[in-house]
């Protein structure tokens, strides 16, 4: 996956945060430490995350799901619409 498939119409905060997980690697980072990062430095909004959210899943990155987690937000399309489910 290259960085040059990421969405230019994503927030910047949004991109920046993409860069980093199209490049991520566990010897650097955890999935965890990454977001926190992330959440301290940008302060997101749910739009933010729906925006992440709906780009992993765009590339179907294998974090999708992880990060989605995370901060348990869960995300599935009804009849062609993203809806996202917290818990």
């Amino acid at each position: 996956m290259a960085i040059s498939q990421i969405s230019s119409k994503m927030p910047n905060k949004c991109k920046a945060l993409m860069r980093q997980i199209v490049c991520f690697s566990t010897e650097n980072w955890t999935v965890d430490s990454l977001l926190a990062a992330w959440v301290k430095s940008t302060n997101p909004q749910r739009a933010d995350w729906l925006s992440i959210l709906k780009e992993l899943e765009r590339l179907n990155h294998n974090l999708y799901f992880e990060v989605g987690s995370k901060y348990g937000l869960f995300c599935t399309y009804v009849d062609g619409i993203l809806k996202v489910f917290s818990d």
